[in-house]
């Protein structure tokens, strides 16, 4: 799936899985800041049980951004499970998941300066009887 700015109708809600990396997720946020206006998003962060400031640094400085706080580190995939979990239960058509500090760049119609490694993938969400 790769909507263009003009298909893009509904909300898209942005993941971020963070774990004792303040600094990565602060790049990340700040790279959606520059999405501002272009598409209606909703930005969380997964905190996977920080033993650092990382969950202090977010408020501070992303008040916007819903942040929630694993009870304990869960993984990657269970990490990253809580907020796909949100999205179905919400009917949201589709979820960015943030691996790093570019996102979603052309896949959305926005204009991010690339990592020199790969970090952005997207795929489209369908709720099944499984």
């Amino acid at each position: 799936m790769n909507p263009s700015q003009d298909s893009v109708t509904t909300k898209v809600l942005i993941l971020i899985l963070n774990w004792n990396r303040p600094q990565e997720t602060r790049a990340c946020l700040k790279s959606i800041a520059l999405l501002e206006g272009s598409i209606p998003t909703e930005t969380w962060v997964i905190d996977n049980h920080s033993d650092d400031d990382s969950c202090e640094q977010i408020q501070r400085f992303f008040p916007e951004v819903t942040l929630y706080r694993n009870k304990k580190n869960l993984g990657y995939a269970a990490g990253n499970q809580v907020g796909l979990d949100y999205a179905l239960s919400k009917n949201i058509p589709m979820v960015g998941v943030c691996l790093g500090s570019q996102l979603l760049t052309r896949a959305l119609g926005t204009s991010v300066t690339p990592s020199e490694e790969f970090e952005i993938g997207m795929v489209p969400i369908t709720l099944t009887e499984e």
